[in-house]
């Protein structure tokens, strides 16, 4: 009994610390310009996160992947189309990574479809990451 409860201790340790530096090496990686908030930052990574699944499973948008959709564009179109009802409106940093963005979710289809699709995912998702980690569409070279 003593070996069991040993075990289930030993395990349960190591389940925790795995998930405790998962989520360190998650937060971690996520880099976030100053004029960007970090909730839009994170619900932006989700929506990202849910097209490379669609695209490397090869499969269509689930419902819930669909309200999550949903539910970005509410939240982030109110502020951008109302900033004056808004508590905080957008930076233009803000503003363009919701451009982008919304680009995906109005018509996420496009970017999943056709391999040449594909890559213009790729790049808009480049485009994003970069807005999310400079503020810009573009890297300045």
């Amino acid at each position: 009994m003593k070996k069991v409860l040993v075990f289930v201790v030993f395990a349960l340790t190591l389940i925790l610390t795995g998930c405790s530096e998962q989520q360190s090496k998650n937060e971690e990686e996520l880099k976030v310009n100053e004029n960007i908030g970090e909730d839009m930052a994170i619900d932006t990574e989700q929506i990202l996160d849910i097209m490379d699944s669609v695209i490397e499973e090869n499969r269509d948008l689930t419902e819930r992947e669909l309200l999550v959709f949903e539910q970005y564009y509410i939240k982030y179109n109110g502020i951008y189309e109302n900033p004056e009802s808004a508590a905080e409106p957008m930076t233009e940093e803000e503003e363009r990574l919701f451009i982008l963005t919304k680009n995906i979710i109005e018509n996420p289809e496009l970017y999943y479809t056709l391999e040449s699709d594909k890559e213009a995912y790729k790049s808009q998702k480049k485009q994003i990451k970069n807005v999310i980690e400079t503020g810009q569409i573009y890297d300045k070279e």
